[in-house]
């Protein structure tokens, strides 16, 4: 049959087949990864400018290193549970006056912590110790990023190497490091960890799968999971990648290791489930299981069951703020606020925008929205998934498969999708810098020299060297404002400095068996050793308590009916009340 094809002509130009990715003179489709090998190793010049930007990159993180811990509430449960665990109480909050249930945060994250306080008991004097985890893991997770891209995606050194630094550079991560100890920068690491064995174990025509690979595989997907409960997203990826493959005998091993990871917690929190009786504590926020949380109003189990209304509010709300909101604060985020809120996205980006009665939590401003900054985020969002469809278009790898997942949960989960989303920063910055080149091939109308799937174009590179240069930038400034007055420049350590200063008024006003309630529970309990819970009014009649300190931005007058200010800090909008014997509204502070 060959003789039937007609070949083309000396310096004959063959137009590309029309459709909607144009594709090359020969039968190879555009965005197919080529046979041919990639380097893995960069040049001599390109290493040494890769260990100039990790230092770097390690000087920026020294220099924004800071004291405060726990103004997430989050990382400050984390911080409860560890110091439990290490005194040999058990995965329970012993904040609280009374016994509780098994918490419902996943344990790997304060384990480890827990290996600090066995230690460096003394908090908050481990606190560098505490945020080292987080500090090692953004660096680990940048390495390993490079590794991966190459591997798995074929990419250039250059624009691997772009995309860890851009990862590693991270205003949001860098102040979840620095600032927290939150688990999303061990979060990241365990799963691009996967990833990269996936990638190095996979099957092919030349070689066999690996067994030992695919079994580290399987343990490091389940302690992702064990990290943060959307790890499952990963588990449910890797596995339908290897069935379209139909590759179960690397399956097996692969869930197997999957077992070893979850089977001991499995048992342990069987074995220590949560009666009846502790469901109906003040606990029952932080001791409910996160399927119940899901079919409430705003993921809180004290309030009414959602209905297909507020399910559909709620997916709208959640997909408005991913595309309007989150891709442009991951993306260009010095364009919805000022240096020295440099990683403050991280809360400012997880407003309710008011679409609908099914509210997905409250953040600490609007971070600058506005039409011109939620259209560049929207433009951002259509080039990366652009991108991401060029991807699955030949090929279902099991990242695509893990972003895809992890955004249909995001949308449809009663949390503030900017946190969930921010793990996803390497893939994101890669499918938009791949919805680049294939545009720019478009637009310029060069469809005879569409670049191959490990070839860069120049838009690319510029891309991702802007979102580089600009997260240096970034830092620059919030160090600068830094050397200014850290107090009045940086909302963070403003906010921490009153707590340091409401806690040590409750430490001097009140007896240690005493029991205080707050809005940041674990936070007062850390710093003060008082017994903390939620306000209620059987708390206050059943405990004797007192005191009221409002951790959040609030002002007197929003606190009249609940007693007298007896405390404020200086410049602060943060306060302590003394509770009336008999508030007139039980169900807290407006």
């Amino acid at each position: 049959m060959s003789e039937l094809v007609r070949q083309p002509k000396p310096n004959e130009t063959v137009e590309p087949a029309m459709g909607s990715f144009a594709q090359e003179p020969s039968a190879r489709p555009v965005m197919e990864i080529s046979a041919e090998p990639v380097s893995l190793s960069p040049s001599t010049w390109e290493r040494i400018v890769i260990a100039v930007a990790l230092v770097g990159a390690l000087v920026i993180y020294l220099l924004r290193l800071e004291p405060p811990v726990g103004l997430f509430k989050d990382d400050a449960w984390y911080l409860v549970l560890a110091q439990s665990l290490a005194a040999g109480q058990g995965y329970h909050l012993t904040n609280f006056p009374f016994e509780t249930g098994l918490s419902y945060y996943p344990p790997l994250y304060p384990f480890l912590l827990s290996l600090v306080f066995r230690c460096f008991p003394n908090f908050p004097d481990n606190l560098l110790w505490l945020k080292g985890f987080s500090l090692v893991a953004m660096f680990g997770c940048g390495v390993l990023a490079a590794r991966y891209f190459q591997v798995s995606q074929r990419t250039q050194p250059l624009i691997s190497w772009l995309l860890a630094l851009a990862t590693m550079l991270s205003p949001a991560f860098v102040l979840l490091a620095t600032t927290s100890v939150m688990s999303e920068c061990v979060f990241s690491l365990l799963h691009i960890m996967t990833l990269v064995m996936v990638a190095e174990g996979s099957p092919t025509d030349s070689k066999p799968g690996k067994p030992r690979i695919w079994l580290l595989a399987g343990v490091l997907a389940g302690l992702t999971y064990l990290t943060r409960s959307i790890g499952l997203m990963l588990i449910l990826a890797v596995c339908c990648q290897l069935g379209l493959k139909r590759q179960w005998r690397v399956g097996l091993v692969f869930g197997g290791g999957v077992l070893l990871s979850l089977g001991p917690w499995w048992a342990y929190s069987q074995f220590h489930a949560t009666s009846a009786v502790n469901r109906q504590t003040d606990a029952q926020m932080f001791t409910t299981g996160y399927g119940t949380q899901f079919w409430h109003q705003a993921g809180d189990p004290t309030r009414p069951k959602m209905t297909l209304a507020d399910f559909g509010w709620r997916v709208t709300q959640n997909s408005t703020i991913v595309i309007g909101v989150s891709v442009g604060g991951l993306t260009v985020p010095e364009i919805f606020r000022a240096a020295p809120e440099s990683g403050m996205e991280t809360l400012g980006m997880t407003q309710y925008l008011g679409i609908g009665p099914d509210a997905i939590g409250a953040g600490v401003g609007n971070m600058g929205l506005s039409p011109i900054t939620m259209g560049i985020s929207a433009v951002f969002s259509v080039l990366g998934l652009f991108g991401f469809l060029s991807k699955i278009r030949k090929q279902w790898q099991a990242a695509e498969l893990y972003v895809g997942f992890s955004l249909v949960l995001i949308v449809i989960w009663p949390g503030t999708p900017f946190r969930y989303v921010l793990p996803l920063l390497p893939f994101l910055l890669f499918y938009i810098g791949t919805g680049l080149k294939i545009l720019g091939c478009q637009v310029w109308r060069r469809k005879d020299r569409l670049p191959a799937a490990s070839n860069s174009s120049p838009l690319e590179r510029i891309f991702l060297m802007s979102v580089v240069g600009l997260y240096v930038f970034d830092h620059t400034g919030y160090v600068l404002a830094r050397q200014q007055s850290a107090t009045t420049h940086l909302p963070w350590r403003q906010s921490f400095e009153g707590g340091l200063q409401m806690v040590q008024w409750i430490k001097d006003h009140t007896n240690p068996g005493e029991v205080v309630t707050s809005d940041n529970s674990p936070f007062v309990y850390m710093f003060s050793g008082r017994k903390t819970m939620p306000f209620s009014l059987k708390a206050k009649t059943r405990f004797g308590v007192r005191y009221y300190v409002a951790m959040a931005d609030t002002t007197p007058e929003s606190h009249k009916h609940l007693g007298k200010v007896v405390f404020q800090p200086p410049g602060s909008n943060q306060l302590i009340v003394e509770l009336n014997p008999e508030p007139e509204n039980p169900t807290g502070p407006k």
